[in-house]
């Protein structure tokens, strides 16, 4: 693609770890700076997917902040240190929480899959949301330091500035720095959309 805003990601381009304590397996979308030899919290920000196969801990990032979105399955109870307990499920949106806190996942009801927003929150602030795309386009206003990360969880969604228009198909990623208004439209598309804005 000639427009070096733009990055658009299929399936191929992701690859699966396993996770910082080693308990489990996530499927990185992209992490920013993209380095494959950084280590598993080397990073401004990180998106991935989690298989939750079993309850247990969740690993620990320092210095960091997080955003979970359960995608499939009945979710699971977060049980944090401090006594804190939060269930999650396809219909809570985006939970945030601390990269220090201490806590463990509970199954609801057998294996779930989580999307994950983990950043630094020195450099960088996150806004994240599920949205709704049809055939009338949706509006952002992003700001001029901001990243945007579209990523259909259904359907194909449509991604439009002053400079491009580009069709993102479910299970995509695509990562655009901001270029003034955008417009967001789809067919029955329900779309992650993250904007992630520099601090520093």
């Amino acid at each position: 693609m000639s427009d070096k805003r733009i990055r658009l990601l299929s399936p191929a381009d992701y690859h699966s770890m396993r996770w910082k304590n080693g308990l489990g397996m996530t499927t990185e979308l992209l992490r920013h700076p993209p380095d494959p030899k950084a280590g598993p919290d080397q990073f401004r920000w990180r998106l991935s997917i989690a298989e939750v196969a079993t309850s247990g801990p969740f690993s620990l990032f320092p210095g960091c902040d997080r955003q979970l979105l359960v995608l499939d399955g009945d979710g699971f109870r977060l049980n944090f240190a401090d006594g804190e307990s939060v269930t999650l499920s396809g219909t809570t949106g985006f939970h945030y929480f601390s990269g220090e806190r201490i806590v463990s996942s509970e199954l609801v009801n057998g294996p779930t899959r989580d999307f994950n927003i983990i950043f630094n929150r020195a450099a960088i602030d996150c806004m994240a949301k599920v949205v709704a795309l049809g055939g009338e386009a949706t509006t952002e206003q992003p700001d001029a330091r901001s990243t945007l990360v579209l990523h259909p969880l259904t359907g194909e969604a449509r991604f439009r500035d002053r400079e491009v228009d580009i069709a993102v198909p479910a299970s995509w990623t695509l990562l655009a720095r901001a270029q003034g208004s955008t417009r967001l439209s789809g067919s029955a598309s329900r779309t992650i959309v993250a904007e992630l804005r520099d601090r520093t």
